[in-house]
């Protein structure tokens, strides 16, 4: 498979030429629901919302620099809260701390595997921090809080505790227990809402993730995965999602079989794809 090729791919099914970008709410949508998963902003593996997203381009200051592209990035933000507001796509951190969108076609897959738990039985197990049952606690009787409310219900002051409370979002994120339900609008910048996972979560994706066995669910999302990538390897997949190496290769060893996906070289490495 030649690197041509490969970047010609991404260069549409990303839209990254201008004629491809994204302009409206339901554009933005029709794109995360086609590649699956992706990420809000620049990642090493996955495709991006807001390099697809339109920009009037980057303001040019006096001496001829470029300065960032706020229009860009303040639409890329609004596309993916309102998305996850309206429970039409996922946002958050469930994977590596990445700021990710996946849609909800494929988020039966990921709920599958990372959702459904309760909190005190991850703490007892050993799973979650002390201040993480503690914020799990305060959203079972509150619900849906913004940041600020979050420090004020578990006292979470000065320098040390903004780290504690980001550290704390991003644990419990990637423990499937809470995400991103939205935002509030307060002058030029949003104010995240947060909620637990299992309130946020569709009935009808939680039915269809409880038709699903583990291994269906790990098929799903790879295959998904390496379309949205548009060509990769066993590794990349066994450590982005933090996987056992021996199911991974069952599993694509499995899609393989049956035509799936398809091994090819690329750039002098046997890789993954669905390209013929």
């Amino acid at each position: 498979m030649k690197e041509k090729s490969v970047d010609a791919i991404k260069t549409k099914r990303w839209r990254l030429t201008k004629p491809l970008h994204l302009h409206t709410i339901s554009e933005a949508k029709e794109f995360i629901d086609h590649l699956g998963i992706l990420t809000v902003f620049s990642d090493k593996v996955l495709p991006n919302l807001y390099d697809a997203t339109y920009s009037a381009g980057k303001p040019i200051a006096k001496d001829g620099s470029e300065g960032w592209d706020w229009d860009r990035i303040d639409r890329a933000w609004q596309f993916a809260l309102m998305l996850a507001r309206d429970k039409i796509v996922f946002y958050g951190k469930l994977i590596r701390n990445k700021n990710l969108l996946i849609s909800m076609k494929a988020f039966a897959s990921f709920y599958r595997l990372w959702g459904g738990k309760d909190y005190l039985d991850e703490y007892y197990a050993g799973n979650l921090s002390h201040t993480a049952k503690e914020m799990m606690a305060v959203f079972t009787k509150h619900k849906i809080l913004n940041t600020k409310q979050i420090r004020s219900y578990i006292l979470l002051r000065g320098k040390e505790g903004t780290k504690v409370l980001h550290k704390t979002l991003v644990e419990l994120q990637g423990k499937g227990l809470l995400t991103c339900v939205g935002s509030i609008r307060r002058r030029s910048w949003d104010t995240f809402l947060w909620g637990i996972l299992e309130d946020w979560v569709p009935e009808e994706i939680k039915i269809e993730a409880a038709s699903l066995s583990k291994e269906e669910a790990m098929t799903n999302i790879i295959k998904q995965f390496v379309y949205s990538v548009v060509v990769t390897d066993e590794l990349t997949i066994t450590r982005f999602f933090k996987w056992n190496a021996e199911q991974v290769s069952e599993r694509v060893n499995y899609l393989v079989s049956n035509g799936s996906l398809n091994v090819v070289d690329f750039e002098g490495n046997e890789c993954l794809t669905l390209e013929g």
